[in-house]
């Protein structure tokens, strides 16, 4: 499934808070699994990241290219694709695809794709808050 950039509608995930620093990190989550979603939101919010959740693939495209996030997490499996389209598809923009993502998965067996489509960091289900410091920590050395 392709997509063209120009069809998809803006968005903000993260909101203007003038109470944040311009040198808070922002974590894009995109995850449906509602005890995934509270694991990573406290680790990473725990750690002194801004973190906005979508539950799609077209939605985090959208809010990667719009709000420029220092980080995301995305869920093998989302609401209209999987983790791997999303992926490709970010990283088909030439201003994001630099971004680090982490996958959580909860599938044992690696994915066989290009590396166009391979995280910087697999994080397997169920999470912990440690591994997902750990995660965080190896992609900010």
């Amino acid at each position: 499934m392709g997509i063209i950039m120009s069809d998809l509608t803006r968005s903000a995930p993260f909101a203007p808070d003038k109470s944040s620093s311009p040198s808070t990190r922002r974590v894009l989550l995109a995850e449906t699994d509602p005890i995934a979603l509270r694991v990573c939101r406290e680790a990473l919010q725990g750690a002194g990241f801004e973190v906005a959740n979508v539950e799609t693939g077209l939605a985090a495209v959208v809010a990667v290219r719009d709000s420029r996030p220092d980080m995301i997490f995305v869920a093998s499996q989302l609401r209209d694709s999987t983790g791997y389209e999303a992926i490709e598809w970010i990283r088909a923009n030439p201003d994001t695809r630099e971004v680090p993502i982490v996958l959580l998965t909860a599938d044992a067996d690696k994915h066989e794709g290009s590396a166009v489509t391979e995280p910087v960091a697999r994080l397997r289900k169920p999470l912990s808050a440690a591994a997902i410091r750990r995660a965080v920590a190896d992609i900010l050395k």
